[in-house]
């Protein structure tokens, strides 16, 4: 099932409950929040690590969004003092610089998807090929 609700209770209800010793995230590329940082994904999901109350956020580029596949930003577990924080973000000027002039627009579009279980790199990607 989908959740629907906004982003201030994802963003504060996650980041007290999610950290390194309950969450996971994965990409595309099957890379982890250790190794996945500057790396370029279709695809990448942060979850609960699977139990009680599952939940998963998916998050899709589209193909048409700027250096697609897009670069990804991700804190290691060694981040804010070895605390555990879990931040990660698609980052499609993370490995080349972009310069939006006055006259252009820039439209960067994502499938986001919020989901009440647990998933697994074959459930995103199916997900995901909704979109690519």
């Amino acid at each position: 099932a989908v959740a629907r609700m906004g982003s201030d209770e994802i963003t504060t209800g996650l980041a007290y409950k999610w950290n390194g010793q309950t969450a996971e995230m994965l990409t595309s590329e099957r890379l982890d929040r250790n190794n996945a940082d500057g790396s370029l994904a279709r695809w990448c999901y942060f979850q609960k690590k699977p139990g009680k109350d599952d939940a998963c956020i998916l998050i899709v580029p589209y193909p048409s969004n700027l250096n697609y596949p897009e670069p990804i930003r991700v804190w290691d577990d060694k981040a804010n003092n070895s605390r555990g924080d879990l931040m990660w973000n698609f980052s499609p000027t993370k490995r080349q610089s972009f310069t939006l002039h006055p006259d252009q627009e820039l439209r960067l579009s994502y499938r986001i998807y919020v989901l009440d279980e647990s998933i697994n790199a074959s459930t995103a990607e199916a997900l995901a090929k909704e979109v690519i």
